[in-house]
């Protein structure tokens, strides 16, 4: 029987990749153990997958706890009174400081390490033939795993992370310091498409990376019967704009909100999910509709309703630059046409496929409901037409195919 580690800093129950990865692990005949070093919250976590945060802190408040404990037990007994006193306040101070914005770097550094160290015990019952890491903050703990039991290591670089954080410095430092470290002891790079491939393989000398692109198999759902209409309360004469997936920085989502007052009578502005920027963008004076996200299983039923699909990246760093979301493919599959930032990724697909429209010039509110208010019914039937086709060239069974036999070659 053979095992195989799946291994994130965080695996979330919605990310359509890592579910896929995983499923293909099994159908090539591995037993998957999946853990993750923070599952982001109970709303996200998947619940096949062993979280090592909530471990990690919880030993570190007992490990504090019985130091404390021990200190107040040596005062008051009078086991050294002057040493035990200075110990107990150096203690506080130093949980004050952990705790303060100033010692977040150090909090995070020793809730990480305490995390592998957690994780090194867990996968100890079971040796590994192949552990696959999806991200920097898994490396240590894949290299380790990887070296105790002589497993394969694949690194599944879901983004070019050194630059998924434009301008910080320290980040990609850090960053590029854990992928050269790793990198002597990688198999095989896998990443997600050809230009992130091309930045890896300039990046790091020998990596030679193998794309696994993001899509999924092509779906034929009705859009009246979907779900997501009745949910926006849109009538069938309606159309809709739909942005799902996270709601955070990066993606000219304010723009998007803002863009629902100009959009025409006839179009509505839906959107799918939550995250950091929810609430605010929710503040903003707006016609949007917001609904909460679905589980990733119901997902493609709820796309389906759709019009048009947005995806507006920011042109802010090379890994946006490059990026190629599942949401991208996600539409594709469903017949959605696309209405993208003009980035070469996403380009590749909306003007040289056919399947939507760039959004000319700066992105902005007018620029957005510009590019809607050009669309005629041709146009969107033509769109569409362009996803089925190109839907037809993008699957994952055949990506799950390049998957099982770059395994079968790293065994041969």
């Amino acid at each position: 029987m053979r095992h195989a580690l799946l291994l994130a800093q965080r695996f979330d129950k919605r990310d359509g990749r890592l579910l896929r990865i995983r499923d293909a692990l099994r159908e090539a005949g591995y037993v998957v153990t999946s853990l993750a070093m923070d599952s982001g919250g109970d709303a996200r976590r998947d619940p096949e997958t062993k979280d090592l945060r909530p471990r990690a802190t919880g030993l570190l408040m007992l490990a504090s706890q019985l130091i404390m404990a021990g200190i107040i037990a040596g005062y008051f007994n009078r086991f050294f009174p002057v040493a035990m006193t200075i110990g107990f306040w150096s203690l506080i101070a130093v949980m004050i400081a952990l705790a303060s914005p100033f010692g977040r770097r150090y909090r995070l550094a020793l809730i990480t390490r305490t995390s592998e160290f957690l994780g090194r015990i867990e996968t100890g019952k079971t040796r590994y033939g192949l552990v696959w890491a999806v991200d920097p903050e898994s490396l240590r703990l894949a290299r380790a795993v990887a070296d105790r039991d002589a497993a394969r290591l694949i690194f599944d670089a879901h983004e070019f992370h050194r630059e998924e954080a434009p301008g910080d410095d320290a980040r990609r430092a850090w960053v590029t310091r854990e992928e050269e470290n790793a990198a002597p002891r990688i198999n095989q790079w896998v990443t997600i498409n050809e230009s992130i491939a091309k930045l890896y393989a300039e990046a790091i000398s020998g990596s030679h990376p193998a794309v696994i692109c993001n899509a999924i198999d092509p779906h034929n759902l009705d859009r009246l019967s979907s779900p997501l209409r009745a949910a926006a309360g849109v009538r069938d004469d309606e159309k809709i704009l739909l942005y799902h997936g996270s709601l955070r920085t990066l993606r000219h989502l304010p723009e998007l909100i803002d863009a629902s007052n100009h959009l025409p009578d006839d179009w509505k502005l839906v959107v799918l999910g939550d995250g950091p920027l929810k609430a605010e963008l929710m503040a903003q004076d707006s016609a949007a509709i917001f609904l909460d996200p679905v589980d990733y299983d119901a997902l493609p039923l709820w796309v389906a309703g759709a019009d048009m699909g947005a995806i507006l990246y920011e042109d802010a760093g090379l890994n946006q630059h490059n990026c190629s979301p599942n949401k991208l493919y996600e539409y594709i599959a469903l017949g959605v046409p696309l209405l993208t930032s003009n980035l070469p990724e996403l380009k590749r697909y909306t003007d040289d496929a056919g399947c939507g429209r760039v959004v000319s010039g700066p992105i902005t509110a007018g620029s957005i409901s510009a590019a809607i208010k050009s669309l005629s019914g041709p146009d969107l039937s033509a769109m569409k037409s362009a996803c089925q086709r190109t839907a037809k060239t993008l699957s994952w069974q055949d990506e799950k195919a390049k998957l099982i036999a770059l395994l079968s070659s790293q065994s041969s």
